[in-house]
């Protein structure tokens, strides 16, 4: 079956993507032959076996290419729930409107601008923004994962397509992958970036996120500052690596995470610097005197359990190749 033009052209654009000085003209030259008529005027003219060619061509480069070569430049990550419902309720509270579809008609507006300057501040090669589309199946291991949370008002039910629609009329590319959160996608994508070359920053204001920062990985913070190691670790008192052991000792309120009873963020910080991840921690419960090694020791499964819940998950699959997010 003959490819169609719409095909063709879809190729191209993928293609196009990882090398933005392809021009249609040399494909067509490459695959049919050199002409001296306008590319314009020669696609007009390509027969069914033309276009054939064509993809098949388009279809050899972009497996020649693949998805492992290296890259380079800044992925600009942005974690749209986050900071979507950050922008309706400062919108919310500084806009004279009357309704929640104002709020939503501007903090859309605010949201995909604040996207683009983002990537424009910084730099970035390529950028992303990224939606939930399920929990990563943490409720099934804690049904009332999240249950703390109130819910958005009414009349914003559509604010979210509303600012996939806009953001890909601004040229910025968004997914979500079925099943799993949008920090566990931002995790995924941020392994495979690092792994291909990029520097990566994140945009969320989620604690979680955190655990990713390392030289090569950081976040933007709410005033636009870089959030590096160092200032993982000074904020929460452990380096990026064991932010995860801290939250599933001294629980992460946000998420309804409970923790350990009686192990607040200053006790938790004693005993990671201690003793290290969770593991060692637990492992050294039984040897602690007083009243701190016997809660240990009682509500080690919930630490357990608080470390699953909090630990992202990196496996998701990717939706769109890295070399499809280039701005």
């Amino acid at each position: 079956m003959s490819a169609s033009a719409a095909h063709v052209l879809d190729l191209f654009r993928a293609l196009h993507r990882r090398k933005p000085d392809l021009r249609l003209g040399a494909v067509m030259d490459a695959a049919l032959g050199r002409s001296g008529v306008d590319p314009k005027a020669r696609w007009s003219r390509l027969t069914p076996d033309d276009l054939d060619a064509v993809a098949e061509l388009l279809d050899e480069r972009l497996a020649i290419m693949g998805d492992d070569e290296p890259l380079s430049g800044l992925f600009l990550l942005v974690d749209g729930p986050n900071a979507l419902w950050r922008n309706f309720y400062v919108c919310a509270a500084l806009e004279p409107v009357e309704s929640a579809g104002d709020v939503v008609r501007v903090a859309v507006r605010a949201f995909v601008g604040a996207v683009r300057s983002w990537a424009a501040k910084h730099r970035a090669s390529y950028a992303l923004v990224v939606w939930d589309a399920g929990d990563g199946g943490r409720g099934a291991l804690l049904p009332s994962y999240k249950a703390n949370r109130i819910g958005h008002p009414a009349g914003t039910e559509g604010m979210i397509d509303a600012a996939v629609a806009a953001l890909g009329r601004a040229g910025v590319a968004s997914c979500m992958s079925e099943g799993y959160e949008a920090d566990d996608v931002i995790a995924a994508y941020t392994k495979a970036a690092v792994a291909r070359g990029l520097e990566v920053a994140i945009v969320s204001q989620d604690k979680d996120l955190r655990q990713l920062v390392n030289d090569r990985v950081w976040v933007i913070g709410p005033k636009g500052e870089r959030i590096g190691p160092a200032e993982v670790e000074a904020k929460f008192g452990v380096p990026p690596s064991l932010l995860g052991d801290y939250l599933a000792l001294a629980g992460d309120g946000s998420d309804n995470v409970k923790g350990v009873p009686g192990v607040g963020p200053k006790t938790a910080v004693e005993l990671v610097r201690k003793h290290g991840d969770l593991a060692a921690v637990l492992a050294a419960a039984p040897e602690m005197k007083g009243k701190r090694g016997a809660l240990l020791v009682e509500h080690a499964d919930a630490a357990r359990l608080a470390r699953q819940l909090v630990t992202l998950r990196d496996d998701a699959a990717l939706p769109i190749p890295i070399e499809e997010t280039r701005v």
